[in-house]
């Protein structure tokens, strides 16, 4: 029924966070020069050193200043912005948020935090596990048609594939680093992508 609701729709429910974050025009407006067939939001937030990307309801996505500063290459950024927007075209992002609102509310009514932890281990979180391989997999392909190949293009995975992110696995809305690296390498030589050396991401607003 979600792909029934139009974007426009989407994007009246869900108000624009803009607000919520330190929005960094330069970074914003390269970044959209980047990708300019783009039919989402994009912004660069600050978020004390935090690397992430994010989207969000109502066709927005975020990346934070660090991700762009830690990001040597062109082809690792286009897996992490192509990987955001599969989430976005697929509409996962309101899936998700419409899934858990009412449950989310119900318990904040009831003062129960300890429920909102389970719902979040035990389903949303296994959830949102479903998604994130379909996700990254569409977007090696991506990255293979924009570039030509795909060399570089797990080093964003592999940056984060430390024995704290894959010890709390549990408790992420992601699988663990480790075996998303294993199964994309599996894919990449199925597909019989190339790799050759890498462009360098030229980013001069950060």
């Amino acid at each position: 029924m979600i792909r029934y609701i139009s974007v426009e729709d989407e994007r009246k429910w869900f108000p624009n966070p803009d607000l919520w974050f330190e929005i960094l025009t330069g970074a914003t407006d390269e970044l959209n020069t980047m990708y300019p067939d783009s039919l989402y939001t994009i912004s660069v937030i600050n978020m004390d050193g935090e690397e992430n990307a994010f989207a969000w309801p109502g066709w927005h996505m975020y990346f934070t200043k660090a991700l762009l500063e830690n990001t040597r290459y062109q082809t690792e950024l286009d897996f992490v912005v192509g990987h955001e927007m599969y989430h976005t075209l697929n509409r996962d992002v309101i899936k998700g948020a419409i899934s858990k609102i009412p449950l989310y509310i119900f318990l904040s009514f009831l003062g129960n935090s300890s429920g909102q932890l389970l719902f979040d281990s035990f389903i949303a979180n296994p959830h949102s596990k479903t998604v994130e391989i379909p996700a990254d997999k569409a977007w090696v392909d991506f990255v293979a048609e924009k570039n030509g190949h795909v060399w570089c293009v797990l080093d964003f995975l592999k940056k984060n594939n430390t024995l704290s992110d894959n010890a709390l696995w549990f408790f992420s809305s992601h699988p663990m680093s480790a075996t998303r690296i294993l199964l994309l390498e599996t894919y990449i030589k199925k597909q019989w992508y190339s790799e050759r050396e890498c462009d360098f991401l030229d980013f001069n607003n950060i």
